[in-house]
């Protein structure tokens, strides 16, 4: 079954944390992605960017509106997600529970997904950047038709 680690953490707590931790942290996710590559359970992920670079769509009026910034008013924000291949629930929250940034304060949910999903379409960050770029000039387009 797949699931999907979400990955949320204070960016101030991070950004507080000495440039040498946060390297090391990184490090040490890359060791983990690796081992979870080598399993054959690392399915897609990606590092998100800071809260400052996110764009929300809700229905206004019944339109959708674009504005900025993230869609809940939370002290984490979601750092990154993982989606892995795994047997049950307690071998996706053991994975979770090795995630380097859980030493640090940040918290990873694990979400069965309700349906396998292909993966290998939107690997490429390249792909996954132009698909939320054409997503939010699409969503703003609306928005000024509207």
């Amino acid at each position: 079954m797949q699931y999907l680690l979400m990955c949320c953490m204070d960016e101030k707590a991070w950004d507080a944390l000495p440039a040498s931790r946060r390297e090391a942290l990184m490090q040490q996710y890359g060791e983990w992605i690796e081992d979870l590559r080598t399993r054959g359970q690392y399915l897609a992920g990606a590092k998100l960017q800071p809260i400052a670079s996110a764009t929300t769509v809700r229905s206004k009026n019944g339109k959708p509106a674009v504005i900025d910034g993230p869609f809940a008013e939370t002290k984490e924000q979601h750092g990154g997600y993982h989606l892995l291949e795994c047997r049950d629930l307690d071998e996706a929250l053991a994975c979770a529970g090795r995630i380097p940034t859980v030493t640090v304060g940040a918290a990873s949910g694990s979400l069965p997904t309700a349906a396998p999903c292909e993966v290998d379409r939107f690997h490429s960050p390249n792909r996954q950047m132009t698909a939320r770029t054409a997503t939010i000039a699409a969503s703003r387009r609306a928005v000024t038709r509207g």
